[in-house]
């Protein structure tokens, strides 16, 4: 504690940790279910910690997560809890590298408001409390922006290293993370650059940050190069396809009408992850940068605008849009909207000073940065809970289940097998179906008129045996559950 009776930064990280993480076991603890996806991630685990690296890594995610569950299982009991702890426990840390490069460069209220929104946010929360990559994702690529930013101000080989070491966990994490590769080598060569001091030790601190994050990452490069036969800096089709981006853009551009969608919903996301109350307050936020020194105000947008600018440019071979993909961005713009509430705070203060508006002022924040988090984090996804008996059916009709066409891959992992995904057309599901059969067919009341849109002809197919229905015990989101086998 300071002598003013402040909180020093440490003791306030450390606060702001407990509090992200206190939030996110809540929240584990009334989830009923991991979420879709996850069940390709378990898969990894369950195969990584048989030694089975090849067939793990071909589900073509990013292996950092999967390993660190994977080494976490043994510990925990199994890779499902493994996998819900690691990501919490990671999840909640970003809040420490995201408060003090924050701190560093707009000042500590800034730094303290952006990690409440940051650790209170409730799609951040959900995202954290799941056995999903986005937790370990954010404290790699938070971390990589603290440390640059000190190799920067305090050149030297150790945090060189470490700095290396962030920015290629971030990409052995998601594909997203070659960003935080680009600017840890980047940043400090401008540096460099600009001030022209300690030259040698800046210089070698690129090599040893370069050196680094090349032995780490080697060993999935080359992986890769095996399994598509080609560098390439990951093994995900949606990659591959966004590096593609200049020789389609006429085809499928924001001229055509897909493309023009799909950045509707990039804006829509956008939104949606400041539940609009914030979006007044980034406006606001922006005159707060008047007075800041450019370097810092440079360096720590080119973290989130770059993030954001390569998820555009991969939307024009990549059509799928999730709020989830907006997340890193949107956590650490969420200091637009601190400086904003600062600025308001400061001119209530100033237009009516006295004790009451200083209450008025703690409730505005409160509203903000935790206001949005007043659903009850303790019943998340019980909507789904059926997904897990009809898995549990699944099992005690067969010991070794294989294939399941599913549009939900929680029950073909439950179940113990292999999830296929539904094609996109009834003629390739009727191909599917003799060329690959699976052994079931799983979808929910949920995907019925939706995705993909054949489902409700999936009665009708004298392939499948009648369908075995599962409804919700809850009736929270009425999901009903239809498992067919496949004759």
């Amino acid at each position: 504690m300071k002598p003013d009776g402040s909180l020093s930064d440490g003791r306030l990280a450390g606060l702001l940790f407990l509090g992200a993480f206190l939030v996110r076991v809540v929240t584990y603890l009334g989830t009923a279910i991991f979420g879709t996806d996850s069940g390709q991630f378990l898969f990894m685990v369950d195969r990584m910690s048989e030694g089975r690296f090849h067939e793990a890594l071909s589900v073509t995610y990013h292996p950092l997560f999967p390993l660190l569950t994977a080494i976490g299982t043994p510990l925990l009991g199994n890779a499902e809890r493994a996998g819900f702890w690691i990501s919490m426990v990671l999840g909640s840390a970003a809040a420490i590298p995201l408060f003090l490069t924050v701190r560093t460069i707009f000042g500590q209220p800034a730094g303290f408001i952006t990690v409440l929104i940051y650790a209170f946010l409730p799609y951040s929360v959900e995202g954290h409390a799941d056995v999903m990559s986005e937790g370990t994702f954010v404290f790699f690529f938070f971390s990589t922006a603290w440390l640059v930013w000190r190799v920067m101000e305090e050149p030297g080989l150790d945090r060189a290293a470490l700095a290396g070491m962030a920015a290629v966990a971030a990409y052995l994490t998601r594909p997203e993370g070659i960003l935080a590769m680009v600017l840890a080598v980047g940043w400090p060569l401008l540096e460099t650059l600009r001030r022209r001091e300690r030259l040698a030790l800046r210089l070698g601190g690129v090599a040893v940050t370069l050196l680094v994050m090349l032995i780490v990452a080697m060993p999935f490069l080359l992986w890769v190069k095996s399994f598509k036969g080609h560098w390439a800096i990951s093994g995900k089709w949606s990659v591959e396809q966004a590096g593609r981006a200049f020789e389609v853009a006429g085809a499928t551009g924001a001229g055509s009408p897909g493309g023009l969608n799909r950045y509707v919903d990039f804006a829509r996301s956008m939104l949606r992850l400041q539940y609009f109350v914030g979006v007044p307050l980034y406006f606001v936020g922006l005159l707060g940068l008047r007075g800041l020194r450019w370097r810092g105000g440079l360096y720590y947008f080119s973290f989130p605008c770059g993030y954001l600018a390569g998820l555009l440019w991969g939307l024009k071979t990549h059509p799928w849009m999730s709020h989830r993909y907006l997340l890193p961005a949107m956590q650490m713009l969420a200091v637009l909207a601190a400086l904003g509430l600062i600025l308001v705070i400061r001119l209530m203060a100033r237009r009516w000073p006295g004790r009451r508006w200083q209450y008025a002022a703690v409730g505005l924040m409160a509203l903000v940065s935790v206001g949005a988090s007043t659903r009850v984090y303790g019943t998340h996804r019980t909507d789904a809970v059926a997904l897990r008996e009809a898995a549990e059916w699944i099992r005690r009709q067969d010991s070794s289940v294989g294939p399941v066409a599913t549009t939900q891959d929680q029950v073909a992992y439950l179940s113990g097998g292999t999830t296929l995904w539904f094609p996109p057309t009834w003629e390739d599901f009727l191909s599917l179906l003799g060329n690959r059969p699976p052994e079931y067919v799983v979808y929910t009341s949920k995907d019925l008129g939706r995705k993909p849109p054949y489902v409700d002809r999936l009665k009708e197919c004298d392939r499948l045996e009648p369908a075995v229905t599962f409804p919700n015990p809850s009736r929270k989101g009425v999901w009903t559950v239809y498992v067919h086998r496949v004759r």
